[in-house]
C-alpha cells in the first residue's frame, strides 16, 4: 500500500486534541494501530511501539444515548467511516480523500482528519452530535 498519510502525524493530531472532544462531551476510544506486516488476522494494537509496519489507525467516538463513530484512516490515503446516532441514522460515510495529515489541517485552521466527517454526521441532524466547531477546536497550549 502506498504511503500517503504520516500516520504517526495523524495520531498526534488526535491525541492533541482529545481534551477538548472530552470537554464536549464526547468519549474518545484509545488509537488502535493495525501492522501491515503482521500476519493474517492482524491484530489491532493501542501500543506503537508493538507496529513495525502501521499500515492504518483507528479510533472511535461515542456521545451519550448511543450516538457512535469509527473511523479508520489508511496509509494509502482513505478512510472507513460508521456512524450510528440512532435505529434510523446509521451507516457509513463517504469520506473524501486524505493526502497527509497537515494538508487535512492547512485547509481550514483548527480543522482535524475527523472534521469532514464530523460536519457530515452533524448535517445528518443527529441531535446526539454537538456541532462540529465545538468538537474539533484546538487545544491551547
Amino acid at each position: 500500500m502506498e504511503r500517503v498519510v504520516d500516520l504517526d502525524e495523524a495520531v498526534a493530531m488526535v491525541v492533541s486534541r482529545r481534551s477538548a472532544w472530552q470537554a464536549a462531551g464526547l468519549t474518545v476510544g484509545p488509537v488502535t494501530w493495525r501492522d501491515g506486516a503482521a500476519p493474517w488476522p492482524q491484530r489491532l494494537e493501542t501500543e506503537r511501539r508493538k507496529v513495525s509496519d502501521p499500515d492504518s489507525i483507528g479510533i472511535h467516538v461515542r456521545r451519550a444515548r448511543e450516538a457512535e463513530l469509527e473511523v479508520v484512516l489508511y496509509r494509502g490515503g482513505w478512510a472507513d467511516v460508521d456512524h450510528i446516532a440512532s435505529i434510523n441514522d446509521a451507516g457509513a460515510i463517504p469520506a473524501p480523500p486524505i493526502r497527509s495529515a497537515q494538508a487535512a489541517e492547512r485547509g481550514r485552521p483548527g480543522c482535524t482528519l475527523l472534521t469532514p466527517i464530523l460536519e457530515q454526521v452533524h448535517s445528518a441532524q443527529s441531535e446526539n452530535w454537538p456541532e462540529p466547531a465545538v468538537a474539533t477546536r484546538t487545544v491551547s497550549s
